[in-house]
């Protein structure tokens, strides 16, 4: 379990939980081995995604341990990431500071070839979907783009890998040069769900000649 003394004015408490399968999350101890009461002031995460078992107003008597959660709930593979910091003060008014940092890696599922695409407007890519992992491609659903920059299409399958066409929409506002479109993967429900990142450069060009043609 992760300990750390309250007396420092601030300090810093890292577990590296080094290459783990399932959830990334880990039980630290709010340890206080002084004669003074522990409140919690605040405690603030670096992502929404992260979830942590202490919160504002929880006390920590004088002698005693708290034990919390933390958890972040990643679900790209390769490291991750969490910090939670806690502001708290004694009895006596002093304010100290804690930063917890939790570290993980998840194994590569999923693949893609090409790894990185580079698109027009108008124009059409294929990529090809590898899982790693047996009986993972069996549980997809389904495929979609979180930032809206290209279109998805099932056009083909083999034993292991699901290909789709990519193709670069027509919304020259939102893409950029070297934009970084993120692909969200959804699997049956009890399975680990994915999420992969293709690096699509889209020449907006064409689009923006388009546009100013119609004007």
């Amino acid at each position: 379990m992760g300990n750390f003394s309250p007396l420092a004015f601030c300090a810093e408490v890292q577990v590296d939980l080094g290459q783990v399968d399932g959830d990334v999350e880990y039980t630290f101890h709010f340890n206080n081995p002084t004669k003074l009461r522990i409140e919690v002031l605040a405690v603030s995460t670096s992502c929404g995604c992260q979830d942590i078992g202490l919160k504002s107003g929880d006390v920590i008597e004088p002698r005693s341990s708290k034990p919390f959660m933390f958890r972040v709930n990643a679900v790209a593979a390769g490291p991750v990431e969490g910090t939670a910091n806690v502001e708290y003060r004694f009895e006596n008014g002093k304010k100290a500071t804690h930063l917890f940092r939790l570290k993980a890696t998840l194994p590569e599922l999923i693949q893609t070839r090409p790894a990185r695409l580079e698109l027009e407007y108008g124009q059409l890519r294929v990529v090809e979907v590898l899982f790693l992992t047996e009986g993972l491609k069996e549980q997809f659903l389904s495929i979609n783009s979180l930032f809206d920059l290209v279109n998805l299409e099932q056009v083909g399958a083999t034993d292991s890998s699901l290909v789709f066409s990519v193709k670069a929409v027509d919304n020259s506002d939102r893409i950029r040069k070297d934009a970084r479109e993120v692909i969200d993967m959804h699997f049956t429900p009890g399975s680990k769900p994915q999420r992969f990142s293709i690096p699509c450069q889209i020449m907006i060009g064409n689009s923006i000649s388009k546009k100013e043609e119609n004007e």
